[in-house]
């Protein structure tokens, strides 16, 4: 019964990132094609059809060819089927991390907000202030009320600021010298709504990883002549994955990495 009663709840948390994937891929597509700009809410997405999860049918059909209706409101392309499937097995990851709990939504809810803008950054360079800039509100209340683990409104408030700083102060001064953005606005407000869910700690993590991942990709890219010196590179996606690992492996790396300098 223990066994049964185990499997029906790592199926439920699949289940539910499945259905959180779909609306990821949902307001994404409301970006990706073009219905609205930077400002606009979720709020506006037209059709509740985009928020249907996959059927079985449409992950057989959409690996066999890339849209299955001309009805984008209903057709799925590859990509959206994996997404959500990497919202289903995050989702389990998840649950299997923190069980139920306010821990479990509250970070399904971050992952999965930076996944939509690791897609529409990746394809239109662009960081919506819909999901940032709310995200930010949003994880300092559930700082603030004990739903994010290690966690409160103070690490919260501090992380905020820090990934807002940590950003700002490189790309003013970048304009000052070059006269030229290297930065967005909206790589800024993504990196302040990742301090508030993740605190000080959380913010150097990623954007010492992102950094560390966009160079080699940058570099990469320019040995192969994949991309040139004048090439823009979208930096959210780089911030966003990195900041999904840290959820997942950021705590445990941090304190071996300590403890290896410990033990020099």
């Amino acid at each position: 019964m223990k066994i049964v009663f185990g499997i029906a709840q790592y199926l439920m948390a699949f289940i539910l990132g499945v259905i959180v994937g779909s609306l990821v891929n949902a307001v994404s597509r409301h970006f990706l094609n073009g219905h609205s700009n930077t400002n606009d809410g979720w709020t506006q997405l037209r059709s509740l059809k985009a928020l249907l999860p996959i059927t079985v049918v449409t992950l057989v059909d959409s690996f066999s060819q890339e849209k299955l209706t001309p009805d984008r409101s209903i057709g799925c392309t590859r990509n959206e089927v994996i997404v959500e499937l990497i919202c289903g097995i995050g989702s389990v990851a998840i649950f299997i991390k923190f069980g139920f709990s306010s821990s479990f939504f509250a970070l399904i809810f971050f992952c999965a907000s930076l996944l939509a803008i690791f897609r529409i950054d990746l394809d239109k360079m662009i960081i919506p202030d819909a999901i940032s800039v709310n995200g930010v509100w949003l994880g300092f209340l559930l700082s603030a009320t004990g739903s994010i683990p290690y966690m409160d409104w103070k690490l919260s408030l501090y992380g905020t600021v820090s990934g807002a700083v940590i950003l700002y102060v490189p790309a003013y001064a970048y304009r000052l010298i070059r006269g030229s953005d290297g930065l967005g606005g909206g790589d800024i407000k993504l990196m302040s709504m990742v301090g508030a869910f993740t605190g000080i700690q959380g913010v150097i993590f990623t954007l010492f990883v992102a950094s560390l991942a966009g160079c080699l990709v940058g570099l990469t890219g320019f040995i192969y002549r994949r991309i040139s010196a004048n090439s823009l590179i979208p930096f959210g996606p780089f911030i966003s994955s990195s900041a999904i690992m840290y959820v997942f492996f950021g705590q445990t790396i941090i304190h071996d990495f300590f403890d290896l300098l410990g033990n020099l």
